[in-house]
């Protein structure tokens, strides 16, 4: 029997208002969280989301993140279990041109990023053609996955 998914996404800010009721109500099957739109994280965010997150990986619900932000992405070297290495799809990384200061997402699979070493690649910046850099420490944003 195929296990049904349920896709949410998730955006904006987590924090204490943040309504996880979608997730609640779930008691069976996969779920998959597009996490490319969240923009911050606090703490009492990170509270409930490793609290209902625990709910659901007991009840041995399948998690998949996919396009996880690197508002999100730069807690999860720090904080057990906000998301583990093995459910993430896809990792958006941050890059900025220095020369315009254009930001751009990239996303890359666990995979990818492994056989690149880490190691990112740098591409040209569309508004003013200089090359754009990873816009982070790549030691600590990516730390969680090294550790697999």
């Amino acid at each position: 029997m195929t296990r049904a998914t349920l896709r949410i996404a998730l955006s904006g800010s987590i924090n204490e208002s943040t309504d996880f009721s979608q997730i609640e109500d779930l008691n069976n099957g996969n779920l998959e969280i597009n996490c490319k739109d969240i923009t911050a994280i606090n703490s009492f965010g990170i509270r409930s989301w490793l609290k209902i997150f625990k709910v659901v990986r007991g009840l041995g619900i399948k998690l998949k993140f996919i396009d996880v932000s690197p508002a999100l992405a730069r807690h999860l070297g720090l904080i057990e279990g906000l998301i583990l290495p093995d459910e993430i799809q896809s990792l958006c990384v941050e890059f900025i041109c220095q020369e315009c200061s254009l930001r751009a997402i990239k996303a890359y699979s666990p995979d990818e990023l492994k056989k690149m070493n880490f190691v990112l690649p740098q591409f040209q910046c569309p508004e003013c053609r200089k090359e754009m850099e990873f816009d982070d420490i790549p030691d600590e944003y990516f730390s969680f996955l090294k550790k697999v």
